[in-house]
């Protein structure tokens, strides 16, 4: 809310509770200015009609309805009724609680998970917002030359994680969107956050399905991507038959490009169940797949497009978990694109981004080949010359590129650094020595 030319700010989030989770409602008066914040209670019907005799009331804690706690106050009201010079009585209101809030101020509201909740032990919001980056910061950090290609991806990463639960029956039931999150996640969480997924669907995968559901790719694409994060042969052996089953009736359903992709997630399976024989057969047979879906964006434009759908607070459709993993893998197809044996470092650049810097902690790389591998690297710019700072970890050879900023270099070296040849386009030229930089 604007109160001048400053803001009195609502920040809204959940602490994980015994049972549950509380919400809390943090306002900060950002203004200079002293303000009044007043909460009406108006108590109405579904179909918002008064509710004469509602239950519902305010007191010095909080509101109650039907004499259970529903809300509670960080801090007793200063009072009840009017506020000078606003007319806050009306026919519906019951009762209006009133807090001044100095510059700075914060008060704040908690719906709690159980009634006896003490809300002075609540973190507050700066402490929840580093405790989210800390959990992804564990499972790798990424800085894309946009910042808001950044906090979205963070959003959606942070999404992900709140599917966590009750992923792995979806994900044996086929149900759509579980794929998908499945796979963002086994990209972009750890192997704890799959583990379970993967032994629903081995336990609970029905092999006698008459034909492939609509999802059946996408899920086989999380459950290889899953199982190469795992990299447990003995827990993968499990997930062979129905994984192969699966697959098999996504090739009989004639779909071309859901069979390869269905292929590329059991090769993922057989290698890290330690087949390496047949997978290697299976990798040879999407060979030609550069692994873009119809349902991922595949470039800068499809991403930016995706992202026009998302709220100010960066959720998608009422809060949908697989449009957050589309987004995820689509950023992701920005950052690396593998192949067995082949690493291609930022396959696509924007324009916009030329001049400013990327970062990539820790990416986990699930390539056929790659077998648990993470990816470390950055750019920086010498004028028009990008400089690839990479660190690869991987106990496999492995054949490293970055085509949008050097159609021509490559190298077997795992780690190293190089100054790429760049496009003299909008940037400066590299100083000659003894020249000044200004």
């Amino acid at each position: 809310m604007r109160i001048g030319a400053d803001d009195v700010v609502c920040r809204v989030f959940g602490v994980a509770a015994a049972k549950g989770s509380d919400v809390v409602l943090e306002l900060t008066n950002e203004a200079k200015a002293p303000v009044a914040l007043a909460i009406v209670l108006k108590p109405v019907d579904l179909e918002n009609r008064l509710w004469p005799g509602s239950p519902v009331v305010i007191d010095d804690k909080g509101i109650l309805v039907s004499g259970q706690r529903a809300v509670i106050f960080d801090r007793p009201p200063n009072d009840f009724g009017e506020v000078e010079g606003l007319d806050l009585t009306t026919e519906q209101a019951e009762r209006v609680a009133i807090f001044p809030l100095l510059h700075s101020a914060t008060v704040r509201l908690v719906v709690p998970a159980e009634p006896g909740a003490d809300v002075r032990t609540l973190p507050e919001s700066d402490a929840v917002v580093r405790g989210w980056d800390s959990v992804l910061e564990r499972s790798g950090r990424v800085s894309f030359g946009d910042a808001a290609v950044t906090q979205q991806a963070s959003a959606a990463r942070a999404r992900l994680l709140l599917d966590v639960p009750g992923l792995g029956e979806r994900v044996a039931a086929v149900e759509p969107g579980s794929g998908r999150i499945l796979e963002a996640l086994a990209t972009s969480a750890s192997a704890n956050d799959v583990v379970r997924s993967l032994q629903a669907f081995a336990a609970g995968f029905c092999v006698w399905l008459p034909g492939a559901p609509s999802d059946a790719a996408a899920v086989m694409s999380g459950i290889g991507a899953a199982a190469q994060l795992l990299n447990d042969p003995v827990a993968c052996l499990e997930l062979v038959e129905p994984a192969a089953q699966l697959t098999h009736l996504v090739e009989r359903s004639g779909d071309g490009a859901a069979g390869r992709e269905a292929l590329g997630g059991l090769a993922k399976v057989l290698r890290a169940a330690g087949h390496d024989e047949p997978a290697s057969e299976l990798e040879v047979r999407v060979a030609g797949w550069d692994g873009a879906r119809d349902d991922v964006p595949s470039t800068f434009e499809e991403l930016v497009g995706l992202s026009q759908q998302a709220s100010e607070a960066g959720s998608f459709d009422s809060d949908d978990a697989a449009t957050a993993a589309r987004y995820w893998l689509g950023a992701r197809r920005l950052l690396v694109n593998e192949r067995p044996g082949q690493l291609d470092i930022l396959p696509e650049f924007p324009s916009a981004w030329r001049g400013g810097s990327v970062e990539v902690h820790d990416l986990s790389l699930l390539s056929c080949a790659a077998g648990g591998a993470k990816a470390s690297f950055a750019i920086r710019w010498h004028g028009y010359r990008p400089a690839l700072l990479w660190d690869i970890a991987s106990d496999q050879p492995m054949v490293l590129s970055c085509a949008s900023l050097d159609p021509d270099w490559s190298t077997t070296t795992l780690k190293g650094e190089a100054l790429l040849a760049g496009t003299a386009d909008g940037l400066a030229a590299v100083p000659a020595p003894g020249d000044s930089f200004s």
